[in-house]
């Protein structure tokens, strides 16, 4: 097994404490806190320490790269590593996308689909909600993205014109010089999205707290990921045609899965999901994290 294989048998809920508080300049709409891992779910990814998180994440940024050569291996790291994807639609949400996998459905034959969670579990009431994935989401296309100057100055517009009837979105990809190659969904460490369980997430909050997150883990290592997915959430401010052909597809959204999808579910969650999240829970009762 590899070092970067190798789960943490304790559990840290937030990053490693290396950088001075963040300032005003850095946050226009994130409020400067790291989310906690709440749900079961979100205890469960918690259950592996942030830097290792964050090495795993790196690892997985590196084999989406060479996607579709290596689809087997993605999976190895796609079932704890999570995903940021784009929302259709005129806002700036983006979904995080969990515990990926595949199954085989009778109605597909032998045919590998890929499935994964978003949302969390609510105690007895709800498990996650299923995501039906296209593979070809994985496969990378060049996009027009702005600098972090132009984004970083438009941010501060956009922050001062909330609530006024402006439209969020700044930059039209006509405007813009540079290219950002990608796929339609990126891994991101859990540890900063674990209330993208809870509910989608502004872009911008995101990008805020990503953005932080790479200076405070420079020159540590396993920052790849949480750079290239700071680049990624920008592409949802790119209006017109180019929001439309980042954002995830609406029927991955609302997909009627058959019933090997649903038995998957169960399964991820009596099998992996729910263990982790106890063992997580035991150690914050008695103290350990």
């Amino acid at each position: 097994m590899n070092d970067d294989d190798k789960e943490s048998t304790t559990s840290s809920n937030i990053p490693d404490p290396k950088a001075a508080p963040p300032t005003d300049e850095d946050k226009y709409f994130w409020n400067g806190n790291y989310p906690r891992a709440t749900g079961p779910a979100a205890l469960s990814l918690s259950s592996i320490d942030p830097s290792m998180q964050r090495l795993q994440a790196d690892k997985l940024l590196e084999l989406t790269e060479a996607f579709p050569s290596n689809f087997s291996t993605i999976l190895t790291y796609s079932s704890k590593v999570p995903y940021i994807a784009h929302l259709p639609g005129k806002g700036r949400k983006v979904r995080i996308i969990h515990n990926v996998d595949v199954y085989k459905s009778r109605e597909t034959g032998d045919k590998d689909n890929l499935i994964g969670l978003y949302n969390d579990a609510i105690e007895d009431l709800r498990p996650p909600e299923l995501a039906s994935i296209d593979k070809t989401l994985l496969l990378r296309q060049a996009f027009k993205i702005p600098s972090s100057e132009e984004f970083t100055k438009n941010m501060k517009k956009i922050k001062e014109n909330e609530g006024k009837g402006f439209i969020s979105h700044a930059f039209t990809k006509t405007s813009l010089k540079q290219t950002f190659v990608t796929g339609r969904m990126v891994p991101v460490p859990a540890y900063l999205v674990y209330d993208g369980l809870e509910r989608d997430l502004d872009s911008l909050d995101v990008y805020e707290r990503l953005c932080h997150e790479v200076k405070n883990v420079e020159g540590s290592g396993g920052e790849a990921a949480i750079q290239n997915a700071a680049e990624f959430v920008k592409l949802g401010l790119v209006m017109p045609s180019q929001k439309e052909d980042i954002c995830i597809p609406a029927d991955m959204i609302n997909a009627t899965l058959p019933i090997e999808a649903l038995r998957w579910r169960i399964t991820r969650m009596n099998a992996v999901i729910t263990p982790a999240a106890e063992r997580v829970l035991a150690l914050r009762v008695g103290g350990s994290i």
